[in-house]
């Protein structure tokens, strides 16, 4: 074997390590073709804190309680393992309400309502990467 074949082997250790598709939440980065590359963890991993897919649970007791013509009260019970949600309202667009609300929240008030209208508000826990299935709640602003 010549020193040159050697070298190319040696530059190419890790490349059957772990087929690409074992590889979950690693950002792989390189700097050219055939260079050393590094492995970097994104984020934590959901199972290092007891939480998978399977175990994210859904928020509880969601809610929409009317106010006004105008205004909405949202509330839940917020499940274990979450580092935020994701909220969205339908029809129109959120106000008064973070989209994504902090693992912490468990209500806040939609704003900016038309009068007589049904709106339907999707609350989803979620941990890192992980979504809890979605929960739903509507109400119809006063007229």
């Amino acid at each position: 074997m010549t020193a040159m074949h050697r070298s190319r082997a040696a530059a190419r250790p890790f490349r059957r390590i772990l087929p690409a598709s074992v590889v979950v939440g690693l950002t792989l980065i390189w700097s050219a073709p055939g260079t050393a590359f590094a492995l970097f963890s994104a984020t934590p991993s959901a199972q290092s804190a007891g939480a998978t897919a399977a175990t994210i649970s859904a928020p509880a007791s969601f809610t929409a309680t009317t106010q006004s013509s105008s205004k909405v009260g949202l509330s839940w019970t917020a499940p274990a393992n979450l580092t935020g949600y994701t909220l969205t309202q339908s029809p129109g667009t959120l106000a008064g309400c973070s989209a994504t609300p902090a693992s912490h929240t468990t209500s806040c008030n939609a704003t900016g309502l038309s009068a007589g209208t049904t709106y339907t508000w999707t609350l989803t826990a979620v941990y890192n990467s992980w979504q809890s299935p979605s929960v739903h709640a509507s109400a119809t602003t006063t007229g």
